[in-house]
């Protein structure tokens, strides 16, 4: 199976003993690769999709295609008698199990990183919550009057009072007093039409809430793992060498071919696709 994996011709490498393990360790490689790829896009799309069906649906046929592809590329690789020739062969290659390498890579760092990714994304919800709030706020002017209002009216309040202490006399108590019930009465008012803003507010504030709390997909966390990288060194080169290492073992399958040295099976192969056996 693993034969079948490399792409060789299993017939062709019964007969050359001295190339099967060769072919093992690249199918091998191509196979793993493979089942790394439909766990990668499993937890990508389960960031998206509740229901495990669908993901593991997609992530099979993910499985399948990247499979398919890499078992491809690593078969169309033929060796040549000049390293130049098998090189300028393998360029695009390369550049393709790269790519591959990349976005096979990038959901498994999140997977990886999982928990510092949660504690970003739980420290932009709050930044988020207090600029939201201080927009919110700014968009409601009229508390902030009425609330002056209130002031304005306390502090006549302590005024009248004071002044009624001072005199000690009962005409000036019976006189404020009067006054200072009729602002008692204007600052309940302006309480409960400061708490009908209020929950103006809080609904509005509450609505932009539910849009922050599902902010929790794959775009949200690739953008945690970005500031993540940019404000910790460790995390930073912790990623950069997970990512170059899906890379390598994307890529080792045709380096493998490409620095291996031209062998029986190569020539079988050529003799085989002539026509000749």
């Amino acid at each position: 199976f693993l034969i079948f994996c490399s792409g060789a011709y299993l017939p062709l490498v019964k007969r050359c003993p001295g190339s099967i393990h060769q072919f093992i360790g690249i199918g091998g490689t191509v196979l793993f690769t493979a089942i790394f790829a439909g766990l990668s896009v499993g937890y990508a799309l389960f960031t998206v999709f509740d229901n495990i069906w669908p993901v593991l649906a997609v992530g099979v046929l993910w499985m399948l295609m990247i499979f398919n592809l890499d078992r491809y590329i690593v078969s169309t690789l033929k060796k040549r008698d000049k390293f130049s020739l098998e090189f300028k062969q393998a360029i695009p290659r390369l550049l393709l199990s790269v790519l591959i390498a990349l976005v096979i890579a990038k959901p498994l760092e999140l997977k990886i990183f999982e928990k510092e990714i949660n504690r970003e994304l739980d420290r932009q919800r709050l930044e988020t919550i207090r600029e939201s709030k201080g927009q919110i706020k700014a968009g409601f002017p009229e508390i902030q009057q009425l609330q002056d209002q209130i002031d304005g009216l306390n502090a006549e309040i302590k005024s009248k009072e004071d002044f009624r202490n001072e005199k000690q006399l009962e005409y000036d108590n019976e006189r404020f007093g009067v006054k200072t019930a009729l602002n008692r009465e204007k600052i309940q008012a302006i309480l409960l039409e400061i708490d009908q803003l209020d929950n103006q507010m809080k609904l509005e504030l509450d609505h932009q809430m539910l849009s922050v709390a599902s902010n929790n997909g794959l775009a949200a966390r690739i953008q945690a793992l970005d500031s993540l990288t940019n404000a910790n060194t460790a995390v930073y080169w912790a990623n950069l060498m997970i990512m170059l290492l899906f890379v390598m073992i994307e890529m080792a399958p045709i380096l493998v071919k490409l620095l291996a040295k031209r062998g029986a099976y190569d020539h079988l192969l050529d003799s085989y696709e002539a026509g000749v056996i």
